[in-house]
């Protein structure tokens, strides 16, 4: 058992800063046993603090822990945004998607039978006569011939009929003119009539025997009929009218 005041001692030399070289050598130097000095150095009497070698060691393991889980936050951080970005990405492609199909609403009418799909956002239907109408909301047209207020201008209209008189007499009289037309499975003649950049084509569908079945007129209003129609923002320019009727054309289809 090695003596506590030896101990005691050894502390109390250490706390002072003396290295364990000179405590052995003084303890040598006054009768103590090498055996015992070593013991009480070594077994008994050494710091319970941490080795500064060993503190260091820890030191330099918990930053690198910390600097890893920085760099997977950063990279996680980074993960989310990319995921954050996708998933806005996709909703917006899906609340495009669904934004474009909405545009579309579809017109029935099984009275005369026929079914369409048209632009809600720019047309207003008239269900009872059937007519789409895509008014300007600050420019009225006046006539040619006296110059009154005919009210707000039409640049495109469309006006869907069962009773085909109007075609039997343009293929009387203005045959000459007609055009062919196919939309889906149906065919038939169109004539253009008009002048001074107003006017109304007529879309007479035909059955295989050459009858007339239905008619499609669409009124139109362009930029030739006033220099000042261009100007106006909600005016659609002809050939965007001619897309507009295409499109709803091939949606067209007999009930």
């Amino acid at each position: 058992m090695v003596n506590k005041e030896l101990i005691n001692y050894i502390q109390e030399c250490r706390k002072l800063g003396h290295s364990d070289s000179q405590i052995r050598n003084t303890l040598l130097k006054e009768g103590w046993s090498q055996a015992n000095v070593l013991e009480a150095m070594f077994k008994y009497a050494k710091s319970k603090k941490t080795p500064r070698g060993l503190f260091l060691v820890g030191l330099i393991v918990s930053g690198l822990l910390i600097a890893l889980m920085i760099v997977g936050i950063i990279f996680m951080l980074n993960d989310i945004e990319k995921i954050s970005a996708g998933v806005a990405e996709l909703t917006n492609d899906v609340r495009t998607s669904t934004q474009d199909k909405d545009v579309n609403e579809t017109c029935r009418n099984d009275t005369l039978g026929f079914e369409i799909e048209y632009p809600r956002d720019i047309f207003k239907l008239d269900a009872v006569n059937t007519t789409l109408t895509h008014t300007l909301k600050n420019f009225h047209k006046y006539s040619l011939k006296d110059g009154a207020d005919l009210g707000l201008a039409e640049d495109i209209k469309i006006v869907f009929k069962k009773d085909i008189s109007e075609c039997d007499n343009a293929n009387n009289t203005i045959e000459e003119i007609a055009e062919p037309f196919v939309s889906g499975n149906l065919r038939g003649l169109k004539y253009e009539m008009g002048a001074e950049g107003e006017g109304a084509i007529l879309y007479c569908f035909r059955d295989d025997t050459g009858e007339n079945i239905f008619m499609i007129v669409r009124y139109f209003l362009s930029e030739v009929w006033s220099t000042e129609l261009p100007k106006q923002a909600d005016f659609i320019p002809s050939q965007k009218q001619v897309e507009i009727f295409d499109n709803i054309l091939a949606s067209f289809k007999l009930i």
